[in-house]
């Protein structure tokens, strides 16, 4: 399969999609949540398309070589990018992604001070707080951001994750349902609800909603780390190594998964 083009970033870190030149939607994938070796060679093609200089922005790009665990090459990337918010962006991105959250903060003072409704600043703010555990004042981003766009996926999600921290699943719930609402594309979405119903010991939903974010995302770390548990948990030793191929391609993407998981 051929990468051509990003579907979609709208200033927005948390989903990295690249689609063929179609443009199909998410399910005109060619493999499935299953099909491990497809995905790593779906990872190994976005890695090289986005090291390509012509590919597109500079900014974007850096953004999206965190997405897929090149660490090294965005922050070359963004060594050499303008000061400014997409540089900031950036830096705040790789830094969330490698567990340094003052140096993420930091980033998102710097944008917001610039524009205090800047909405991919404000998503990276939600996200940096959702990490650290301040869950009062990821729920106070998530309404600014409200407030700025109305109701969006984003702040759904920010607004779920912070009830599921809370054990709140009625209102994670809730919340995961509206993002998928406001955007069906949304792979945070069905995560989301996959670790309510993983809470509710729904196994069969949560693996239903597990395969409809990896058909969205393939190369989302999260979903992709918790599917292998699901197999695991599920099945046992007998697929022990069925699921430890998940894992091992969620951790090529995000090195922080199976931390406080």
């Amino acid at each position: 399969m051929t990468l051509q083009h990003l579907k979609r970033f709208a200033a927005v870190f948390c989903s990295c999609i690249l689609l063929t030149a179609c443009g199909a939607p998410p399910a005109g994938l060619a493999f499935g949540p299953d099909d491990i070796a497809e995905a790593r060679a779906y990872l190994d093609q976005a890695r090289s398309q986005l090291q390509d200089p012509e590919w597109g922005p500079a900014s974007t790009r850096a953004v999206l070589l965190v997405e897929v665990g090149l660490h090294d090459e965005a922050r070359q990337l963004i060594d050499d990018l303008d000061a400014g918010a997409d540089r900031e962006l950036a830096r705040g991105v790789l830094a969330l992604r490698q567990g340094d959250h003052a140096a993420a903060s930091e980033a998102v003072e710097r944008i917001l001070s610039e524009d205090g409704e800047d909405l991919a600043g404000l998503i990276l703010k939600g996200e940096v707080e959702l990490a650290r555990g301040d869950v009062d004042d990821a729920r106070a981003t998530a309404e600014r951001i409200l407030s700025v766009e109305g109701r969006t996926a984003d702040a759904a999600t920010i607004l779920g994750r912070a009830h599921l921290l809370d054990g709140n699943l009625e209102g994670a719930e809730e919340w995961a349902r509206q993002a998928r609402e406001c955007d069906r594309g949304h792979a945070d979405a069905p995560l989301l609800l996959a670790r309510v119903h993983r809470a509710r010991s729904n196994l069969d939903d949560a693996e239903e909603e597990l395969r409809r974010a990896l058909r969205t995302d393939p190369l989302h770390p999260d979903a992709r780390f918790h599917y292998g548990t699901l197999i695991w948990q599920r099945a046992g030793p007998e697929r022990l190594s069925e699921a430890m191929g998940h894992w091992r391609l969620a951790l090529q993407v995000d090195p922080r998964q199976g931390r406080a998981r």
